[in-house]
């Protein structure tokens, strides 16, 4: 009898869970509890909790359901999730890396995985040859930010003995060989380090030094010494990785003078090797990739060059890369309309800085579920129920102004279902990468526009949503960007702005007035140059550029430190202008970790708006803005008539 009455209340438990009526089926399930329990009751219960956010009684029931099946995919899944919640990160990992090993489909359980590896390392007791494979398997999938797995990837990589053999490299004056050391050997062989240098632009100052005096020194052999060939052919591998990683970050190392007399003999003797038809010729020009792009020298046009690619998928590969991509983005330029001439003068000094060095350079882009726009919202900041009952039910028009390489609109439209978006930007260099980029990954729903902000109010659409990410502190007078950005808004319409912090961004401010009172000149050159000084001060202030991602690539550094118009602000100030503009401000956009200490901090602001309490917060924390401030805004007229206030 008992029996009949568990499957009873359990069938009503389940339609409840199964419509989503979360709060309903928690009471079945508990009111089941009282007569029986099962991995189903506990599974589903815990799924509801979790769904309403009750982190901590969705892990009690998946910790009980464990003792009914500890090899379950669903509850190793959500158990996993729930870890990453807590923060209990080794957990959360060691869960997933179960549930991958007995899953029938690995792919979903390998995204969720690169999720929560998020710029982080394995836990120590994790670090078996197992994952390891995980790792490289992680590196094969596609919808992956491979960037944001560097970190448990270097981990693997340099090991303790591996870096104990790089630093005491790094350490001789002297250009050395390294034929006789094995565990270089084994560091340059090693399938990890090609996927690091094929895949990120890797952040490691160490093995970048390293990196440097490596390829000095295979230069210093090549054309000075008899060598033995098999010595070369043995890591032709990595110096084709090595030339693909050179690529991305745009040749950031510097080259000595010695170097530059020994690159003349290197094309000299590529050269011949082309004439001879000398197969050889693909490390010797995979070499000269590591210093220069390919797509500068005539010799790659030749008969024998392409007969090598069909032979070799790696040197293919490689040429893709350096002539095959620019190609298709130069022809890309002319289906990319321009919405008028940019004339306004500030414009024209942003727009020339992006021709020559489009920005930001990225290679891979995490695909996650796509979810619908009011849960896009509700993940990015607090948001009132009345606000979302006004969003549309039909297809969702965006504004991307600003959109350099393309990074912003393809991860939106990965992101929120529906959407139709406009991406515009003044390069045509940076817009026609974002292009070839959305038609690598088969993306139909972006239009790209060459247009200066200042001119959209040529534009006959408005739109729901409006993201402008690190563009208004660029222009001569950032209020009237952001007027005309309003006028394209539609009624109740979003706007998400991202400007710099004047308090994040301090010790990038005192290197651009050192370059600025120097008079030292935009270039290349001069690029690493400050790059390199920065470098050798060995100052703690300054090394904490070096943790910056754009600190590992030319035109990064360009946009981190030479840009030739930026404006900082306070978020005193940010409040000057909404109240001059008549906006209300939402939220920012903020890391978990960042939310829970303000929660502690100012638990009578449930809605985290108080601009005083964050000024306050930024002052105690300086570090919490270090990418930006990233906050949604609506007009304050829509927002009273929303909330029925007026």
């Amino acid at each position: 009898m008992q029996y009949n009455g568990y499957k009873s209340v359990m069938k009503k438990a389940n339609i409840a869970f199964n419509t989503h009526k979360y709060k309903d089926a928690i009471v079945f399930y508990l009111e089941a509890l009282q007569l029986d329990s099962s991995l189903e009751l506990y599974l589903n219960l815990g799924s509801s909790y979790f769904y309403l956010n009750n982190i901590l009684q969705a892990k009690e029931c998946f910790e009980k359901a464990l003792e009914f099946d500890k090899n379950n995919y669903e509850l190793l899944w959500n158990l996993s999730s729930v870890y990453e919640h807590t923060n209990e990160i080794k957990l959360a990992q060691s869960t997933l890396l179960k549930a991958i090993n007995i899953a029938s489909n690995k792919q979903a359980s390998l995204h969720k995985l690169s999720t929560i590896m998020y710029n982080r390392f394995f836990h120590p007791t994790l670090l078996t040859d197992e994952t390891k494979n995980i790792i490289i398997l992680l590196f094969n999938l596609k919808g992956v930010n491979y960037e944001n797995l560097k970190p448990c990837l270097i981990q693997f990589l340099l090991t303790e003995d591996i870096k104990t053999e790089i630093n005491a490299f790094n350490s001789q004056f002297n250009i050395l060989t390294f034929h006789d050391k094995p565990l270089i050997l084994k560091l340059l062989n090693n399938e990890l380090l090609h996927l690091l240098l094929k895949k990120t632009i890797y952040i490691n100052l160490s093995l970048e030094f390293f990196l440097l005096k490596i390829r000095k020194s295979i230069l210093n052999e090549l054309v000075l010494k008899d060598l033995q060939w098999n010595n070369f052919k043995n890591i032709e591998k990595f110096i084709i990785a090595f030339a693909q990683q050179q690529f991305y970050n745009e040749f950031i190392m510097i080259i000595s003078d010695q170097e530059k007399i020994h690159l003349d003999q290197l094309k000299i003797q590529i050269a011949a090797l082309i004439k001879n038809n000398d197969k050889k010729v693909i490390f010797y020009i995979s070499l000269l990739a590591t210093y220069f792009p390919l797509n500068q020298f005539k010799f790659m046009q030749e008969k024998f060059i392409k007969k090598l690619c069909s032979k070799n998928n790696a040197f293919k590969e490689l040429v893709t890369i350096h002539l095959d991509e620019p190609h298709q983005e130069y022809l890309l330029r002319n289906s990319i309309d321009t919405l008028s001439i940019v004339d306004n003068i500030t414009s024209k000094k942003v727009k020339n800085q992006y021709e020559s060095n489009p920005y930001p350079r990225w290679i891979s882009i995490h695909k996650p579920n796509a979810q619908q726009f009011s849960t896009y919202l509700q993940n990015s900041f607090y948001i009132e129920s009345e606000i979302l009952q006004t969003l549309p039910a039909t297809t969702i028009k965006i504004l991307v102004a600003g959109s350099g390489t393309g990074r912003q609109p393809i991860n939106i439209s990965y992101k929120i279902y529906n959407t139709s978006i406009l991406a515009i930007d003044l390069s045509k260099s940076s817009l026609s990468y974002a292009k070839r980029k959305t038609e690598e990954l088969n993306i139909k729903n972006i239009k790209f526009l060459q247009a200066d902000i200042l001119d959209l109010d040529l534009l006959d659409e408005q739109y729901h949503l409006i993201e402008s990410i690190g563009v208004l502190h660029h222009m001569e007078n950032p209020i009237n960007g952001w007027q005309v950005l309003l006028n394209r808004l539609k009624p109740n319409g979003l706007l998400k702005i991202g400007l710099y912090s004047t308090i994040a961004r301090k010790t990038v401010t005192m290197v651009r007035n050192f370059i600025k009172d120097n008079k030292l000149p935009i270039n290349d050159d001069s690029i690493r140059d400050v790059r390199q000084y920065i470098l050798n001060l060995n100052d703690l202030n300054l090394n904490e550029l070096s943790k910056a991602n754009d600190f590992y690539y030319t035109s990064g550094v360009r946009d981190l430190l030479f840009h030739v118009q930026e404006k900082t602000y306070t978020i005193l100030e940010l409040e000057e202008i909404f109240n001059i503009l008549d906006l209300t401000f939402l939220g920012f956009e903020i890391k978990p970790k960042i939310k829970e200490t303000y929660n502690k901090e100012y638990p009578n602001d449930t809605k985290m708006r108080s601009l005083k309490n964050w000024h306050q917060f930024e002052q105690k924390y300086p570090d919490t803005f270090t990418g930006m401030y990233n906050f949604f805004v609506i007009k304050n007229k829509d927002y009273m008539k929303i909330m029925k206030v007026i």
